[in-house]
């Protein structure tokens, strides 16, 4: 091993800003991995975190870390990074002098060989890893081009494409995510497990977790994942940890007793706060866990509530699980239960919504609102205009296709292949014609939805501040004048009225939702 190699693994820009000042946690995750092996000219680089929106901006920032000199640049691909990544890569090869070049991420994982088609001449990269990449990191670092490597498709300049294939990671046993330029207190982003017991249509999670080899649900023992906890409590004072597993309990809820234990012995219990998410049935089932859980923290629990329409919750395959199956009527009582569970133990609850599909009814949409406000649920969505997401190699994608639904990535431009998402038509005139108003709702209100978020998500480290009271008061201010919004727009668009008519409402709904948050604020 070659302590002394150079080393940066990066993010690259993304085409948008999404606010966010944490550490990554996969590039923190890696970069953990690189540390605790001794490599110590290793270093990580996010640039909506460090504040860097050009290629300038970031070779300026590989400088200043390592001079002219770079070894292995790890470059993380997410779908809308994908024209950056490629930007990046032929940028750092004219830059510097034939570095070895890495990437990972969400397309390399799910999508390993188109992603290798795609990041072609200057941009192609000489390793590509799929699945949780600190082991092969490691292993790339280690033996170069020189055998195939697991979970790592390796090319040559000849032209050989090494494939390692898929094998599992054990992450029980990795090294805990470097956290760089900590502040005391705040929240940091922090997992124990891979995988999810849903089989929710629209989701690809599966397949990008499938390095467990067949096992669904993948995690780190109570001890290593407190541990971690722990240390970050008493080295950084951070007192608010994001639990961003696809579903936290997992399938087996039970052993949040033995994390809830292993806290009572690093005597955490009432210091920290930490969310996550979850399925209804973990929280409908487990009463007593949720309650304790609460007590050693946990402020919310955000669940994947989708819709409350039977004909949308049979499409997303929601009312099922590798765990359980229920009907529709059951189905509202676990959603009407949930919240009244969450609420009671101090919980913040917060429900995922998709109330448009491609078979949409405008009778559905309203069903949707109508039932969100009798069950007491309106509140909590997440939003009320969002539309169902088709990822490509998700089981609703082949669908969708099957009916001759979808609109295909066609080109062979960047913007074809970038977000691995299909656009459709909806099939109710109402509803198609309502999308270009739900296209200018969404532009229109896109700052002041960007503030709600980041009000509300610090409610979950401090719930009870002022501050968290004031975003509360303008959450449900503004799925008020959301729901409003689309009950009325939506029957304008039914009834045939004109443009003119439908734009003088949409913008009356845009300027009361926009001047809200200074309300509050």
């Amino acid at each position: 091993m070659d302590s002394k190699k150079s080393i940066v693994l990066a993010n690259p820009p993304l085409p948008y800003r999404d606010g966010r000042s944490m550490v990554p946690l996969g590039l923190a995750s890696l970069h953990g991995s690189l540390v605790q092996a001794g490599y110590e000219n290793a270093h990580m680089i996010d640039a909506e975190r460090d504040g860097l929106d050009t290629m300038e901006a970031m070779v300026r920032r590989i400088r200043e870390l390592v001079g002219d000199k770079l070894d292995f640049i790890g470059v993380g691909v997410l779908p809308a990074a994908l024209v950056a990544a490629k930007d990046m890569i032929a940028t750092v090869r004219d830059e510097f002098d034939d570095p070895e070049v890495c990437v990972g991420g969400y397309l390399p994982t799910s999508f390993g060989a188109q992603t290798l088609d795609h990041l072609n001449g200057e941009s192609r990269p000489d390793y590509v890893v799929g699945g949780r990449g600190e082991t092969a990191l490691l292993d790339i670092l280690e033996h170069g081009k020189a055998r195939p490597i697991p979970n790592v498709i390796t090319t040559h300049a000849s032209g050989e494409i090494l494939d390692g294939g898929r094998e599992p990671v054990d992450i029980s046993n990795l090294a805990w995510a470097t956290r760089e330029n900590l502040e005391n207190g705040g929240h940091v982003m922090i997992n124990r497990l891979l995988g999810c017991p849903g089989r929710c249509t629209f989701c690809t999670v599966h397949k990008y977790a499938r390095d467990s080899k067949g096992r669904k649900i993948n995690q780190r023992p109570p001890a290593d994942f407190v541990g971690e906890i722990s240390h970050l409590y008493h080295e950084y004072g951070t007192t608010g940890f994001d639990i961003v597993d696809d579903d936290a309990f997992g399938d087996n809820p039970e052993e949040w007793h033995d994390i809830m234990d292993e806290m009572d012995q690093q005597g955490l219990k009432g210091k920290i706060n930490f969310w996550l998410l979850t399925r209804l049935e973990a929280v409908v089932n487990n009463p007593e866990l949720i309650k304790r859980m609460a007590e050693y923290g946990m402020t919310s629990t955000y669940c994947g509530l989708e819709s409350l329409n039977e004909r949308q919750l049979k499409l997303y395959a929601k009312m099922s699980s590798r765990l359980s199956t229920v009907d529709y009527p059951t189905f509202l009582q676990q959603a009407a239960s949930s919240l009244q569970i969450l609420k009671e133990n101090g919980v913040i609850p917060k429900y995922g919504f998709i109330p448009f599909d491609a078979e949409v009814t405008p009778d559905e949409v309203r069903e949707n609102i109508a039932l969100a406000r009798e069950l007491g649920l309106l509140y909590y969505v997440s939003e009320l205009t969002k539309r169902l997401s088709i990822y490509r190699g998700s089981a609703i994608q082949r669908q969708y296709r099957r009916k001759g639904y979808l609109t295909e990535p066609v080109g062979d431009n960047d913007e074809a292949w970038l977000v691995q998402r299909y656009s459709y038509r909806f099939q109710h005139p109402a509803i198609e014609r309502l999308r270009s108003f739900l296209n200018i709702w969404a532009r229109g209100t896109y700052r002041a939805r960007l503030f709600t978020k980041g009000v509300n998500r610090k409610r979950f480290n401090n719930p009870d501040a002022p501050e968290s009271k004031a975003a509360w008061d303008l959450y449900k201010a503004l799925r008020d004048i959301e729901a409003s919004m689309v009950e009325e727009i939506l029957t304008l668009a039914e009834n045939g009225a004109s443009n003119e008519a439908i734009m003088d409402r949409l913008g009356h709904w845009m300027g009361q939702y926009n001047e809200m948050p200074g309300r509050f604020y």
